[in-house]
């Protein structure tokens, strides 16, 4: 029975921070905005200036496009100092005295790389940024705050986006009444030199009233390296919208499509190879010792990089002997149909990830999984039942588990319906985004009449 109460609707402010590389925070926040019922919630969405971002957003989630308001926030992207900018300058040479001093490796890691840092503080940089950030929301909240009730940071890693800081410390000037922070990764651990990491962790402590992680992984790392407040921290995995499984006609006419064959035995990586974390060239190197035994083995990788990065796989690929099994599709909207032809679905994560959308998206139309047991892929993937796990970081143990499911058909498909059947229990977006909303309405009841 639907109660009498009327209430208004709850005025949504989101500030969605990103990087260069644009990935599964920004398809988190546009689905769920995507099925936020209009009669509950009125909502505003933020970004930093992205050409990325804007031009994802065009393609993916278009009735959005108009609706995202770009904020001028430091530091600015895609935007090199003047010794990035001599540095890649030397590099397109390749030649020079100081080219070579700048490449002298200490602990690791060249010496431009050193002296950048050092440039980076001698210049005050971060502190200047923040004091753009926190003048950029000042001004916005100051001008906005009576129509907010709560303020939704989306942020990529943590510490994250500079702007952050900023967003968070402001809504609570300005008496926001519920602020909630999201992290897609896995923390970086507090640093003793750096003031603004404890200022940000009591920041967040403090004035935020919950934080939603994709993952436990990510919440014990919160607590444990950054040590945020175990009762704030709420893992609700990201979902995806159910589709329809593929026919084995749909399955033969998508194959034809894109130049295969029956024969073919078709492995899938997807997800933006700029990020190393994905695992491209670990993957490269495990498919080098496969093609023996398999030559009708085909690798998709579906995502887009650099100019500069797709160089460096190339250059892999041609020194494996690879160039007749590897077929790059670029950048797709067509993940569905692309997981439903594959045999199976490899994500070789490196490090610091949540939970994959590809290893859902790979669940979701029944293929079995080879991933590692880096961050909370693990929690995606029912060993030796819907998938297999595998240490980070290790080519033996990826060649190996791609041989072993290549060789039993029967295999993959048994591991294909538990991968399914797991995606319905854990990973529908409807019921996630439940989760979230009753993080908005405070777990009250949602039987109530809205006023338009």
């Amino acid at each position: 029975m639907i109660s009498s109460v009327v209430r208004k609707k709850k005025r949504l402010f989101y500030y969605t921070g990103h990087c260069e590389i644009v990935g599964g925070d920004v398809k988190y926040l546009f689905e769920l905005l995507q099925n936020m019922d209009s009669h509950q919630f009125d909502i505003t969405i933020c970004a930093d200036k992205n050409k990325e971002f804007s031009r994802k957003i065009a393609i993916d989630f278009p009735e959005f496009a108009s609706q995202v308001k770009y904020l001028e926030t430091a530091p600015k992207l895609f935007h090199q100092n003047f010794l990035e900018r001599y540095y890649i300058y030397l590099s397109q040479k390749q030649t020079g005295f100081l080219f070579k001093v700048f490449n002298w490796k200490v602990k690791g890691k060249n010496l431009f790389q050193a002296v950048n840092f050092l440039y980076t503080y001698a210049s005050f940089k971060y502190l200047r940024c923040h004091f753009r950030n926190f003048f950029v929301f000042h001004k916005l909240f100051a001008d906005k705050h009576k129509d907010v009730d709560i303020v939704h940071f989306n942020n990529g890693g943590y510490p994250g986006k500079l702007a952050g800081w900023a967003t968070i410390v402001m809504a609570h000037f300005f008496g926001i009444k519920k602020i909630i922070m999201t992290v897609h990764n896995e923390p970086v651990e507090r640093r003793w030199y750096r003031v603004s990491d404890f200022l940000l962790d009591y920041s967040v402590a403090k004035y935020c009233d919950d934080i939603l992680v994709p993952s436990s992984v990510i919440k014990q790392q919160l607590i444990n390296l950054r040590r945020l407040p175990s009762d704030k921290i709420h893992v609700i995995q990201c979902g995806l919208k159910d589709e329809l499984l593929y026919s084995d006609q749909m399955i033969y006419l998508k194959r034809q499509k894109l130049g295969l064959v029956p024969e073919h035995l078709v492995l899938l990586i997807a997800g933006n190879y700029e990020d190393s974390r994905k695992g491209h060239h670990l993957l490269l190197m495990a498919l080098s010792e496969n093609i023996k035994n398999f030559p009708a083995l085909k690798l998709l990788i579906a995502g887009d990089g650099s100019l500069q990065r797709k160089q460096i796989l190339d250059e892999l690929i041609n020194s494996l002997g690879l160039e007749s099994y590897v077929e790059f599709l670029g950048y797709r909207t067509d993940m569905h149909a692309l997981n439903s032809i594959a045999d199976v679905v490899v994500v070789p994560s490196t490090q610091g990830e949540a939970t994959p959308y590809t290893i859902k998206e790979a669940a979701r139309a029944g293929r079995p999984v080879i991933t590692t047991t880096a961050g909370g892929c693990a929690e995606a993937v029912e060993h030796n039942l819907s998938g297999l796990l595998i240490p980070a970081n290790d080519v033996s143990a990826l060649s190996d588990a791609i041989r072993h499911l290549l060789s039993d058909s029967l295999l993959r498909q048994k591991m294909g319906n538990r991968a399914r059947a797991l995606f319905l229990e854990r990973f529908l977006l409807d019921d996630r985004i439940d989760d979230v909303i009753k993080i908005y309405l405070n777990d009250e009841k949602r039987q109530v009449c809205y006023d338009t």
